[in-house]
Parts: C-alpha cells; structure tokens; sequence
C-alpha cells in the first residue's frame, strides 16, 4: 500500500545559490543581449552611454572583446545567431587568429552553459506539462543517438544553443555534453579558419 502522504523537501543552501547564480547569468545574458540590441524603452535601465559606446566600437570593429560578446550572444537560446560570420570577419580585418580563435570558443561555451542551466531550471516545470511518457521516450532516444547529435548540430551552423537547452531540460550528462560541444566547436573554427587562409 502505497503511502499518500506528501513530503515537503527544504532548499538546501546549495540549491539556493545555484538558482541565484543561474538568475545571475540570465540577467547577465540578457543585458548582453540588450546591450547589443540597444533600443531601450524610455524608462529601461541600461548601461551609462560610455561603456554602450566602448560594447558597440568593440563590436563593431570585431575585436576579441567584440567576438567574445558576438560569441556569448550568438550562443543563448533565445538568441541563436551564425557566429561563424562575425569569426571570419574578425580574422579578415587582421587580429590574431590564436586570440580570436580563443575568444570565440569560450563565448560560444559560456552561452551553452547558460542554455543548460536555465533548461535545468526548467525541467520540474516541463515535467509537469509533458507526458513522462514521451519524456523518458526522449530521453532514451537522446541517450542512443544523442553524441552524434550534439557533435553534428555544434558543427555545422544550426540552433544548437536550442539543443543545449532542451537537453538541460532532460538533464543530459552535461560532462559529456561540454566534450562534444567543445570539440565540434574547436573543429568548426579550425575549419572556418582553414577556409579563411585559403581565400
């Protein structure tokens, strides 16, 4: 016989900051965003005019903070965008492929780990809202096939970003992710790099 009784589980003091730090991040990304963005409402807090003009010059001229930025945004969910494009620019207006190639690469991580952790987040809502059935159906199916999926869709230019988020949601083994997605990434732009030399 089964015991009716519902159990109320405290937050411990770890799951507290890792809610806070992830609502941190997503502050911290949507600003970004905004930022480059620009066209605040009247009333919206945004940065003082000096530094929107150092973000935007930074940019603008794709330097590395420029890239990082690019990258970091390009790599949220909400906001999937070809940084493949601002890399190759980057490296044509003559800065440091290494530097370049660093920048971009740890952007592109910094906005995955995001994606994974507000998916995370997400997950008890979802797991109301869909079927278990379907979701445990998924998961299998991300287990079998998932590696390959996640290495073909960081390697070629896709929604990845989305990926990474609905994965957070099934709560994929996120070491395991961050090797795939790090080394598809890694390959991506030695080959963007490649390309770049040959022209």
């Amino acid at each position: 016989m089964a015991d009716d009784r519902a159990f109320i589980y405290e937050t411990s003091r770890e799951q507290a900051v890792k809610v806070i730090l992830t609502l941190i991040l997503l502050l911290v990304s949507i600003g970004i965003v905004g930022i480059i963005l620009g066209q605040n409402e009247k009333g919206a807090v945004s940065l003082p005019d000096p530094i929107q003009n150092i973000v935007y010059e930074e940019v603008a001229s794709v330097s590395p903070l420029g890239l990082f930025i690019i990258a970091f945004a390009g790599a949220l969910f909400f906001m999937p965008s070809p940084v493949e494009f601002a890399y190759f620019l980057g490296l044509s207006k003559g800065h440091s492929p290494i530097i370049l190639f660093f920048v971009t690469v740890l952007g592109i991580v910094g906005g995955n780990i995001i994606n994974y952790l507000v998916g995370a987040r997400f997950s008890a809502f979802i797991m109301h809202i869909v079927p278990k059935k379907k979701l445990f159906g998924a998961r299998r199916w991300v287990s079998r096939y998932g590696g390959y999926m996640i290495f073909i869709f960081n390697l070629i230019p896709s929604p990845a970003p989305l990926l990474t988020f609905a994965l957070g949601i099934i709560r994929y083994n996120m070491t395991r992710l961050f090797a795939l997605l790090i080394g598809a990434t890694v390959l991506k732009y030695a080959m963007v790099y490649a390309i770049h030399t040959l022209l």
